[in-house]
């Protein structure tokens, strides 16, 4: 993230100057605990580090649960290359095994739903 500002600000830090078509140009840059800060005529940027947390067991357990729940089984993992098989081998086209598929997938969602939400 950064932040600008205008104005005319102190300048700190390692200096460079260079003269351009006779006008002269000051940049510097000085290092803070938060960032780097560089100053430019009329502008001042300040650069933040992202402050990041590391996931702890729990949140890493309840994405893998999360995961493993949306995973199709293993009869249903089975179906589904066999039926990719059928079509990268042209034994049915390919239009049909999608059509297969989905139909399969939105049964199965559908079944996976009255089982969790219990009896009507």
């Amino acid at each position: 993230m950064a932040t600008t500002t205008t104005g005319g600000g102190r300048q700190r830090g390692g200096r460079t100057r260079s003269r351009t078509g006779g006008a002269e140009k000051t940049t510097s840059t000085q290092q803070r605990g938060d960032g780097p800060t560089v100053h430019l005529p009329f502008v001042t940027a300040q650069f933040h580090a992202p402050h990041l947390r590391m996931p702890d067991q729990k949140d890493l357990t309840s994405a893998a649960d999360a995961v493993r729940e949306r995973l199709p089984s293993r009869d249903q993992a089975l179906f589904y290359g066999a039926l990719a098989a059928g079509a990268a081998f042209s034994l049915i086209e390919w239009p049909v095994a999608l059509a297969i598929g989905a139909g399969n997938a939105l049964v199965q969602r559908h079944l996976h739903e009255q089982q969790h939400s219990g009896p009507a």
